[in-house]
């Protein structure tokens, strides 16, 4: 598993705890544990931490499009909490705020 990110489940929802980057060099590895986890557990709902992250770049927004279409497929919703400003102004002018529901924690 990945270092950057850490998984469980509480409440039969998916919580990701992610830390660094959310960009081309990790998303790959972050859609396959999380969409494992998803299937092997058939979750609907998930929880992103951004706690520990700095920046996200248009793949870490295309990695959060796709668990939402895969969640929004089983009747379920994402989460996304602890944006720091920088985060939370990506996330907005890209329009996924729209989609997801933001938290502050």
């Amino acid at each position: 598993m990945c270092s950057n990110i850490k998984v469980f489940i509480e409440d039969g929802i998916l919580i990701a705890k992610i830390k660094g980057e959310i960009d081309n060099s990790v998303t790959k590895e972050f859609r396959e544990v999380i969409d494992t986890n998803i299937l092997k557990n058939n979750l609907k709902y998930l929880i992103i931490d951004f706690e520990e992250v700095k920046f996200v770049d248009s793949s870490g927004i295309g990695f959060i499009i796709g668990r939402f279409n895969q969640l929004k497929g089983r009747n379920g919703k994402i989460f996304m909490c602890e944006l720091d400003d920088v985060v939370k102004r990506i996330v907005r002018l890209s329009g996924i705020s729209r989609i997801v529901s933001i938290k502050d924690t």
